[in-house]
């Protein structure tokens, strides 16, 4: 495996050079010291011909210290810093991993004082930031998540670290998304005084920010639902059909054209014959009213693409099949913007669509509802005797369901065919999870919805492994023309244990270590801003085209443009006459013009230029 990556490498990538001593933002997360231990090498490896400056692994108590007062044992971690440190890498380390007696950690101040205390001694100035515990703002990770009891802890380890070295930077932890209220009761409580540098923008802070973990997995959809609710709704939809040609509606501008391997996921649960177009709203509409499909399924998610609303209906009517599995069906409405871009709405009530495609909707919290009160505590559900027939693979524990459907809203001659059901508690009648519509009145399409959200599969929008790599592109572009300090991929490897997981798909690398897109876009980004780059200053995004630029350590001056609206043919107006352009992987790009005016296409994916300050861009 290693004879073959480095070939690889030899081939496709080159080494970087970086200024002696310059800071490199560049970094990236591992699972180095826990289940990549044996493979931490190659690991390092990877993040040294990637470019990259630093790696952000766990950095365990409960490792380094078995006793309650026993002495600590770092050896673990010394092979980590060391191998880093022989490829110019620099550890990051994510300070937490209490053992089981120093739980909860903000009880045990002392104890975990001297952890980091002992840290910062060891490994001094090799180590120049540490960063106090990860997502302390979820319960995942910090039970109870509160303000205080996280301070407490945040005070001991800054003073601990900075009585032993003051140069040491102390980050706080990484908060899990835009945690604003988290970090702003942080601030109100007298925290600023105790961190250095703060993981995501909160606001009204002056402080550097470091992104330490950001990504996109590209794990594959599992559009079953829980238990084949897919596949089981389509059978009963239509038992006649052996094939079924699709439209996956996302959500998306129409500008922006819709990642087709969408449709792998659920093309794989389809009969053999069968067909799937990823479509934006306007394609759904035009190809809806061209005929010929058989079904639309909406996002796996509650929201859905507004502007199609209509003519779903329509289809429906006509007798077409709609699949909405996503829990709460169309409860949030995405729609197109008038600038071209697109945005998700919070839910506005929906009754007036769930009539319209007789959709009767119930849960506990809805006026009028007979359900007993779910939060925290939701209702176990099971197939049903037809939902078995038709393919649901039963949960023998239940699946758990707060969202539940009726047939109230029902013409007549209309039938509603549940799937998986339950009992309600409080007056002995079927409570329906997931069910499918069959109309025989002034519509005569079908309808399956399913109430359940499937928790373990993550998110339900994976990106191909291409649109990974535009990602990580634009997103570095974006964050430093903001001022982030550092950027830090999520992750390096991929597990890729569970194929619809999206936590074993974020990585740049697939498991055996063989580099996705994402790792080769990320490569040249590095290539085009290397460490050592600063920002130009000025405007960088105007009428929804990007061009954040910046000056390199060599003098050059580098860029990079892209549109998240529609391709579109550009003027660009330079400052010099010898300009270099390079597509996202790093490939020249075709450009017409000569000397200071040049012209070309941009779309959603980056055009890296290099040798001229960009002055002004015009269609």
């Amino acid at each position: 495996m290693r004879v073959r990556l480095e070939l690889y490498f030899l081939i496709v990538l080159t080494s970087l050079a970086f200024p002696s001593g310059a800071f490199n933002p560049y970094g990236v997360v591992t699972d180095g010291s826990r289940s990549e231990y044996d493979m931490h090498d190659g690991l390092a490896d990877l993040i040294k011909v990637g470019g990259m400056g630093y790696e952000r692994v766990d950095w365990d108590w409960r490792a380094c210290q078995k006793e309650k007062g026993g002495a600590f044992d770092f050896s673990r971690y010394d092979k980590i810093v060391e191998a880093d440190e022989a490829r110019g890498v620099t550890v990051l380390p994510i300070v937490y991993g209490p053992p089981s007696w120093a739980y909860p950690a903000w009880q045990h101040l002392d104890g975990y004082a001297a952890f980091v205390r002992e840290t910062v001694r060891r490994y001094g100035k090799r180590m120049p930031v540490i960063e106090i515990w990860n997502e302390q703002n979820i319960a995942g990770f910090w039970k109870n998540p509160n303000p205080t009891n996280y301070l407490a802890l945040l005070k001991v380890a800054y003073k601990a670290a900075k009585e032993v070295d003051p140069s040491v930077r102390v980050a706080l932890g990484g908060t899990a998304g835009w945690a604003h209220g988290f970090i702003r009761s942080l601030y109100a409580i007298g925290a600023k005084d105790y961190f250095d540098i703060v993981n995501v923008h909160p606001y009204c802070s002056e402080k550097p920010i470091w992104f330490t973990e950001i990504g996109w997995p590209t794990h594959e959809v599992d559009l079953t639902g829980p238990g084949n609710v897919l596949l089981a709704g389509l059978k009963t939809a239509r038992p006649e059909k052996t094939s079924w040609n699709v439209i996956y509606a996302v959500c998306k501008p129409d500008g922006e054209k819709p990642d087709q391997s969408l449709a792998k996921g659920l093309l794989a649960r389809l009969p053999p014959g069968s067909t799937v177009r990823v479509c934006a709203p306007k394609e759904t509409c035009e190809r809806l009213a061209d005929g010929g499909w058989d079904a639309v399924v909406y996002p796996l998610d509650e929201s859905y693409p507004a502007d199609t609303l209509d003519a779903v209906v329509e289809f429906v009517r006509k007798g077409g099949t709609l699949i909405d599995l996503g829990g709460m069906p169309m409860w949030n409405p995405y729609r197109n913007l008038p600038d071209g871009s697109g945005r998700k709405f919070p839910h506005d009530g929906g009754r007036e669509r769930f009539k319209r495609l007789r959709i009767g909707l119930d849960s506990w919290w809805l006026p009028g509802s007979e359900l007993p009160r779910t939060d925290g505590n939701p209702m176990k559900v099971y197939a049903t005797p037809v939902g078995l027939a038709a393919g649901v693979k039963q949960s023998p524990t239940g699946f758990p369901c707060g969202h539940f459907f009726t047939g109230k809203a029902l013409g007549p001659n209309d039938r509603m065919v549940p799937l998986i059901a339950g009992t309600n508690p409080l007056n002995g009648k079927p409570a329906v999870a997931a069910c499918t519509y069959l109309f025989d009145s002034d519509m005569k399409g079908r309808v399956v919805v399913c109430g359940i959200q499937k928790g373990s599969g993550g998110s339900a929008f994976p990106v191909s492994e291409h649109l990974q790599g535009v990602m990580f592109a634009r997103a570095m572009g974006i964050s430093f023309a903001e001022g982030v300090e550092a950027f830090f991929w999520y992750s390096l490897r991929a597990r890729e244990i569970d194929r619809y997981y999206n936590e074993h798909h974020f990585g740049m690398v697939h498991a055996n270590l063989v580099p996705k897109d994402g790792w080769l876009a990320n490569k040249m980004f590095i290539t085009q801003r290397p460490a050592g780059s600063a920002n130009l200053g000025g405007e960088w995004r105007k009428d929804g085209i990007y061009f954040p630029q910046w000056k390199r350590p060599d003098g050059k001056v580098g860029g990079m443009i892209w549109t998240d609206r529609a391709a579109q043919g550009l003027n660009l107006a330079f400052d010099a006459d010898d300009v270099a352009f390079h597509d996202t992987w790093g490939k020249p790009a075709p450009v017409y013009g000569t000397g200071r005016t040049r012209q070309v296409q941009v779309t959603g994916e980056p055009l890296y230029f290099t040798g001229a300050r960009l002055l002004s861009c015009s269609w």
